[in-house]
């Protein structure tokens, strides 16, 4: 489901990512894990086709990930729909005006259909119905995390 080969990354002089190679199939699950500035969410924006690597090559379901490969519009909603990236700190996520704005954004973006459904669904699976209305921000971490 997710290869990548020899891939390697540097911010200016300073590489961060050498020669990483790995597969991940359907079903597997994986950690990573390692010390701060090891390049652990570096690799995941790479994962994620957020940042390009400056070397090696990412695959996704077979199909090699560049920023070309994104201006296809149904791959695009294809692959956002199936690939994403969490943030640790959710503070760092959260940006719009209400909770329900916040769930129903990233609906928004994939132009999907039903979407007050959808969100009414989500919030009452997690509980955050309550707080629909409300400004996130105003959450406690684990609330945020939720939404």
């Amino acid at each position: 489901m997710i290869k990548l080969t020899q891939i390697s990354f540097s911010y200016d002089t300073h590489p961060v990512l050498n020669n990483i190679s790995f597969e991940i199939e359907e079903g597997e699950r994986v950690v990573l894990f390692g010390v701060n500035g090891s390049g652990k969410s570096t690799l995941l924006k790479i994962a994620n086709g957020l940042i390009d690597p400056k070397q090696g090559s990412y695959y996704y379901n077979g199909n090699k990930i560049t920023q070309r490969q994104f201006k296809n519009k149904n791959f695009h909603k294809t692959f956002r729909s199936e690939v994403v990236l969490l943030f640790q700190n959710p503070d760092v996520m959260i940006f719009n005006p209400t909770v329900y704005d916040e769930i129903a954004f990233g609906l928004k973006q994939l132009s999907t259909d039903h979407i007050n459904e959808k969100v009414t669904y989500w919030a009452d699976k997690l509980q955050l119905t309550r707080y629909l209305n409300k400004p996130p921000i105003n959450l406690s971490s684990g609330e945020k995390q939720k939404v």
